[in-house]
């Protein structure tokens, strides 16, 4: 026999001996390790996330500059859009489920809230526009010397449903889930302006009241890396028939006096429309049993996203809402005890 087909044989003997003995050895099963519930029954958990996010809405700048106050301005610097400054705000979650024996399926609620105070106040020596005309009967243009903007929203949301977890290999699990979304939000706008040449105080209030409720349908999913550490991601679309209820004032008197405000603007709407909610999230976790195996405890961290579509609709004179998408997102500690 050729020397070349020797040594073919040889390595593949060898091959062979390393994947015999790959296969026999004793290394963990994630599996085996989280089949532990299926062993106990039915039970409870209860969780808690601790959230550090940011607030962000598409469509609420009050001023720009880079504006020259006629076309005869050689030159001009490049401007930029105002808007109230980002700031990270701490909200929470808290979950319930109970898993139960009907092939282990397992129902949830959850409740989120969150809230935000951001404001901005800018006094340029440049020209800037004001994005919320304050004077509407005069000019659709209004050049400003100074702004003020403070944007406020308060979010509720309620989650219930029911999942169920499978296991795609050894180390990768899935949770299907489906149920109701509901939520309300208020949201408020408030923009002062001072007038070029400090002749006029103008105030612009905008309020926003929402509620919706609808289905949603999502997925998480589990990579195993070692019998107590693995990675995370989940995904959710939620598709809420909700109602929209917004006002809008606009006020005006001289500057720097105690004069009655002039009514520039009074409006109030009322719609229903679908808002489309997604929610990404990604991280770490870290979960393990008790010696008895009656106790399963779990840590999580990592950075989730929300995703309102078209959530800002505040009243201006010149259009019937000032569309933008609202977003949070940042860091998420989550813990959790089943029982």
């Amino acid at each position: 026999m050729n020397c070349w087909m020797w040594k073919f044989l040889c390595l593949l003997t060898l091959c062979s001996y390393l994947y015999a003995d790959e296969v026999n050895c004793e290394c963990f099963n994630p599996k085996d390790h989280s089949s532990l519930s299926a062993e106990r029954g039915p039970g409870y958990y209860l969780s808690g996330d601790l959230l550090l996010f940011v607030a962000d809405e598409g469509g609420i700048g009050m001023a720009t500059t880079g504006v020259p106050t006629s076309r005869a301005t050689p030159s001009i610097t490049s401007g930029k859009v105002l808007y109230p400054k980002v700031k990270i705000k701490p909200g929470f979650k808290v979950d319930a489920g109970w898993v139960s024996c009907h092939d282990g399926w397992d129902v949830f609620g959850q409740y989120m809230w969150f809230q935000s105070n951001q404001r901005r106040h800018t006094v340029e020596s440049n020209e800037m526009v004001a994005l919320f005309n304050p004077e509407p009967q005069t000019s659709y243009m209004t050049f400003v010397d100074s702004v003020e903007g403070r944007w406020f929203i308060t979010s509720n949301t309620v989650d219930v449903g029911v999942g169920r977890k499978y296991w795609n290999s050894p180390y990768l699990s899935m949770r299907p889930h489906l149920g109701l979304k509901g939520a309300w939000q208020l949201q408020k706008l408030k923009v002062q302006y001072l007038h070029t040449n400090s002749t006029i105080e103008s105030n612009i209030k905008m309020w926003q009241n929402f509620w919706g409720v609808g289905p949603q349908f999502g997925l998480q999913g589990t990579f195993y890396w070692t019998n107590v550490y693995s990675a995370y991601g989940n995904f959710s679309l939620s598709a809420l028939w909700s109602r929209f209820h917004n006002e809008y004032k606009n006020q005006t008197r001289a500057a720097n006096s105690n004069d009655e405000f002039t009514w520039n603007g009074l409006t109030d709407s009322e719609f229903y429309n679908v808002s489309p909610v997604m929610s990404i999230a990604l991280g770490l976790r870290y979960d393990t049993w008790s010696t008895n195996r009656d106790y399963h405890f779990l840590v999580q961290g990592g950075w989730e996203l929300q995703e309102w579509w078209s959530q800002n609709n505040f009243n201006t004179i010149y259009n019937n809402g000032v569309q933008g998408d609202l977003s949070f997102q940042g860091f998420t500690l989550k813990v959790r005890c089943d029982f």
